[in-house]
């Protein structure tokens, strides 16, 4: 069941919020203090690969006021069938509305590929605009630096 978690809990909803808690409290104001960054959501981009993919999706659509940018590549978490991003998200719908990309991706050969088109379809079905980029490939680094190479083009702009 990959909604009940998988390494060390961090797809569980308290591994989640943990990581969520520090990245916001602790790394973003570390990261601002100590290099020259654009404050605000139009400056931050948030994206994950595997678990991560998840945990950024999640963190992401929940802080609009910190990310105007989503990505995540081959996220379990998000193509299990019993995932509904509205608990984990309350206002998925409006905080998606508000980002200038949410993007996703999986490799065609990925375990996870079905639950990704099943993902992309309710994403359409929903009018939430996003982009779908699916490659060869399976749960594999190859995949996800195409993803990432194709993500990273799309920021701020």
């Amino acid at each position: 069941d990959l909604t009940a978690g998988s390494w060390e809990g961090g797809g569980t909803r308290e591994g989640i919020q943990a990581l969520e808690q520090e990245l916001i409290d602790d790394i973003i104001p570390l990261v601002e203090k100590n290099f020259r960054t654009i404050p605000g959501p139009a400056g931050r981009a948030i994206a994950g690969l595997s678990m991560g993919g998840g945990q950024a999706y999640i963190i992401g659509l929940n802080h609009p006021e910190k990310f105007a940018w989503v990505g995540e590549f081959s996220s379990g978490l998000l193509s299990d069938a019993q995932f509904d991003i509205s608990t984990r998200v309350p206002d998925f719908y409006k905080h998606a509305s508000t980002l200038r990309l949410l993007f996703i991706g999986c490799g065609k050969n990925d375990p996870r590929y079905p639950g990704h088109l099943a993902l992309d379809r309710q994403l359409t079905d929903k009018g939430v605009r996003h982009e779908n980029y699916a490659v060869p490939g399976g749960h594999e680094w190859k995949v996800w630096r195409e993803e990432l190479a194709v993500f990273m083009t799309k920021l701020f702009k």
